[in-house]
């Protein structure tokens, strides 16, 4: 209120730019077809976080808690909604375009957009590997050379399956359509396998065999490549 009695209403503060990134990796950047992207903001959704669930279809939804978030006016599935943060999958219909604009609804308001490049991949991997005998690798746990490594990672653009956003993989298992290859400390590693996460969504998983028997015991650093693209490195520990 005023010294003359006027009330002065608050001041109406812009929404916070949105700020896109890669889930595994956290890294900005150019995003692709069926990558796992996380959005940061303000007012973008409840105050308290809400999970989703996978439906009796197999399926994401487009909508969680009020929430949407539109690529080029197509409905993202949606991890978790948040007022700060939103975890969403990036639909398939972005593939071969140079960008897409990205929309924020809640509540049925218009909260943000951003517009980011789209590539045909990007990768991140997720900091956390598991061991041959199922333990996560870690300095007290580390993996021994010739033996197998699972990584997960997201971001490997269209695959060789039907490509329906938000659907958790099943058999047959897809692939990615790029070719996808690993290194340790910059040697070569054997892919054993690369595919769809089994039940899971939006992400691939990579068996590989960590190289040896010239590679120093300790942190090791990993990289991912699909197609033209490369992850940022992860640390694996290896012995």
């Amino acid at each position: 209120m005023t010294p003359g009695g006027v009330i002065t209403p608050p001041a109406v503060l812009p929404p916070t730019p949105l700020t896109v990134v890669n889930t595994a990796s956290l890294s900005s950047g150019p995003v692709s077809p069926g990558e796992l992207v996380t959005i940061f903001g303000s007012g973008m959704g409840p105050q308290a976080g809400v999970a989703a669930l996978i439906d009796p279809a197999n399926l994401l939804p487009t909508q969680l808690a009020g929430v949407q978030v539109l690529f080029d006016g197509v409905a993202a599935p949606l991890f978790y909604a948040q007022a700060g943060q939103i975890d969403a999958q990036v639909p398939y219909t972005v593939a071969r375009q140079t960008s897409t604009n990205i929309q924020v609804i809640f509540e049925d308001a218009a909260i943000n957009t951003a517009s980011v490049a789209v590539a045909p991949s990007a990768p991140g991997v997720f900091p956390t590997a598991v061991n041959q005998d199922g333990a996560y690798n870690s300095t007290a746990n580390p993996a021994s050379a010739g033996s197998y490594l699972t990584i997960y990672a997201t971001g490997s653009g269209l695959t060789n399956g039907a490509n329906i956003a938000g659907q958790a993989a099943g058999a047959p298992y897809a692939q990615s359509q790029l070719p996808v290859s690993a290194a340790v400390s910059g040697i070569p590693a054997q892919i054993v396998w690369a595919g769809s996460a089994p039940g899971l969504v939006g992400l691939l998983q990579v068996n590989l065999i960590v190289p040896g028997p010239y590679l120093p015991s300790g942190a090791a650093p990993l990289q991912l490549a699909v197609g033209a693209a490369v992850s940022p490195f992860i640390t694996i520990w290896v012995q």
